[in-house]
């Protein structure tokens, strides 16, 4: 098992701000306020054997609508066999929270 943060692509001629308001009214229709850009970074990794690489963009953001807030697990629209499920980096009972690095910037934010 693995956290990692929700999201998705970014399509041509998007922001990353405009991606991230586009994927979580996709995913789980809902509105989130995105703050300012934390980081930027490249992550080559291997998933199901396979090798992968991309390029990440991580932003500071809030759910406007506090259900998502409590523990309910969220169904994924385009991802049947995923959940989304809020966690604090206190709560996550030791389940790594991926990509690797990713758990130390979100300690060092604001």
């Amino acid at each position: 098992m693995r956290h990692r943060p929700c999201g998705g692509g970014i399509e041509f001629g998007e922001t990353s701000r405009e991606a991230l308001h586009r994927e979580f009214a996709e995913e789980f229709d809902t509105v989130i306020d995105v703050g300012p850009r934390l980081a930027v970074w490249e992550n080559l990794f291997t998933f199901n054997d396979a090798p992968g690489h991309e390029w990440i963009v991580v932003h500071e953001a809030s759910f406007r609508d506090e259900r998502f807030l409590d523990d309910a697990r969220w169904p994924v629209a385009d991802a049947p066999t995923d959940v989304g499920v809020w966690r604090s980096l206190a709560g996550a009972h030791g389940i790594p929270l991926r990509p690797d690095g990713l758990e130390t910037l979100v300690r060092r934010a604001p």
